[in-house]
């Protein structure tokens, strides 16, 4: 008796030290308005959002939905999360179809969205969405219908950290305040991602880009699409620019690219990979266009949203837009940058 005694009374403790932290730190923290918590702009923008662009953080750094806008005359939002998975995604988006006038779905595809396992990495993109849900309720909603139950300690653990990064930063009189003509966007500074001369040519396609996808993320990725389809919405599959370094060092990009425009032609949806433009190399530059590998710098973004905004109004004239591309990687390749140095 005296042990069980002892075993509630330390059980009770644990809640009152959680119940008191969330208190003091994380609920404060989820009704501030940063990069994390756009509940609010979201919920203003309510029956005017057009366009949703949704993916995780290749999308999120890379399309600014004013460049969009402004050649497309929509209201686009850039739902994108770091990490989102894709169970995610569909949740994100069912809400914002369910209050908008939705017309177009841009949906991001990487070899990251189908490799990824959500569970292998404790629950890290569960995190983001969660600071991103509006109520107690819907966050509960979320956790029981999305998410396994081991990973609810993790995701308090992440949420938990941010907010006393957040405490921290107001210390230091930093504010990490959204900034509402985003429209969700991410932008990143920019980082020389270049190779050297003397590294180019052993890297040459000497990586892999794409091992065998997972099938709950593929049933995922096609309920996201059959979702938007038959909400009414015209759905385009987008893949954004990586640098010239990252296509220059994989070999099985090929590989990928078939096996997603197969994905797409399945939903007769159109897939825009801007890695094959035949300007990447004039438009981009490793020194100043990306962040990292993989992610668009500001300065990219900006160039990246302007050029796909003008493949959609061209596409979505009529006009065939295939002559922009290559097609395929091994003719990027012929053309790269890195050959010679």
């Amino acid at each position: 008796m005296q042990t069980f005694k002892r075993f509630i009374l330390y059980v009770l403790s644990i809640a009152l030290v959680v119940t008191l932290v969330s208190a003091a730190f994380i609920i404060p923290w989820l009704h501030t308005p940063t990069d994390y918590h756009d509940q609010a702009l979201r919920e203003k923008l309510a029956g005017q959002i057009d366009t949703l662009i949704i993916g995780q953080s290749y999308a999120m750094d890379g399309v600014m939905p004013q460049k969009l806008d402004e050649a497309l005359g929509t209201v686009t939002y850039n739902l994108s999360g770091s990490l989102m998975p894709v169970y995610g995604q569909t949740y994100m988006v069912k809400k914002e179809l369910a209050r908008n006038p939705i017309k177009h779905v841009i949906i991001e595809i990487t070899p990251d969205t189908f490799t990824s396992d959500e569970r292998a990495v404790y629950g890290n993109g569960d995190s983001y969405i969660f600071a991103r849900l509006d109520s107690f309720s819907e966050r509960l909603d979320y956790l029981t219908r999305c998410v396994q139950v081991s990973d609810w300690p993790n995701i308090y653990a992440r949420i938990l950290l941010l907010s006393l990064r957040s405490a921290a930063y107001g210390l230091l009189g930093q504010t990490e305040t959204i900034d509402e003509s985003l429209m969700g966007f991410n932008p990143q500074k920019a980082k020389d991602v270049s190779l050297s001369m003397e590294a180019a040519p052993g890297l040459h396609q000497a990586m892999s880009i794409f091992n065998a996808p997972l099938e709950a993320n593929i049933r995922e990725y096609e309920a996201l699409i059959e979702l938007c389809q038959q909400a009414g919405c015209e759905v385009t599959i987008i893949y954004t620019p990586v640098s010239h370094a990252k296509v220059w060092q994989l070999y099985d990009q090929d590989t990928f690219r078939e096996w997603a425009q197969a994905l797409a032609d399945k939903y007769g949806v159109p897939l825009f990979d801007f890695n094959l433009l035949k300007d990447r190399y004039a438009l981009f530059d490793d020194t100043c266009s990306y962040s990292d590998d993989n992610h668009l710098s500001r300065e990219g973004a900006e160039i990246f949203s302007a050029v796909m905004a003008d493949v959609l109004r061209r596409y979505r004239a009529g006009e065939d837009v295939s002559p922009l591309f290559y097609s395929s990687y091994r003719e990027v390749i012929r053309d790269s940058v890195y050959w010679g140095r």
